[in-house]
């Protein structure tokens, strides 16, 4: 499984539940950890792999353990909110501020198929509705204002287009 750049239709689909945990969730949690580790990400979601199944991986430290959710819910979001700049090993160099909640509750099943609850805070919470977004179809982009939005976008289309003529 490689990983899957701007203009991948992948990244505008809603991913699909996980019925059971198997083989291929194991190795798409494995391709997931993979690209985390290669390119010094904190959180990342299967479509990033190419994978259109709902599952993201959060490791904030390389000395904790990862965090695998699949089917995440997240609910119960703080009132207050936060802006962070925000990016993605999907399109290198593109950075935003994103104002999201402080905090969110998230429920789902781990590797194990055990179901988990917790309340998320800080950069933890941030990654999670970070990711979750990317498995609704919505990016880090989709969430900023329209001017800058549409500015954004205009710098991932010549990103595209660079890597076409690669």
């Amino acid at each position: 499984m490689s990983l899957r750049y701007f203009g991948d239709p992948i990244f505008r689909k809603r991913a699909l539940p996980v019925g059971v945990v198997n083989d291929e969730v194991k190795a798409t949690v494995a391709s997931i950890l993979r690209a985390m580790e290669d390119y010094g990400a904190i959180g990342l979601a299967a479509p990033h792999v190419g994978v259109l199944l709902r599952i993201i991986v959060i490791r904030l430290e390389l000395h904790l353990p990862p965090q695998v959710y699949l089917n995440p819910r997240l609910y119960d979001p703080s009132k207050e909110k936060e802006a962070m700049e925000e990016g993605s090993i999907s399109w290198p160099g593109v950075r935003a501020n994103v104002e999201r909640p402080r905090e969110i509750s998230l429920e789902a099943m781990d590797l194990m198929g055990t179901l988990v609850t917790k309340r998320l805070v800080g950069l933890e919470a941030r990654v999670a509705m970070h990711e979750n977004d990317q498995l609704n179809g919505v990016l880090f982009i989709d969430r900023c204002a329209p001017k800058l939005r549409a500015r954004l976008f205009a710098q991932l289309r010549r990103l595209d287009g660079s890597k076409k003529s690669e």
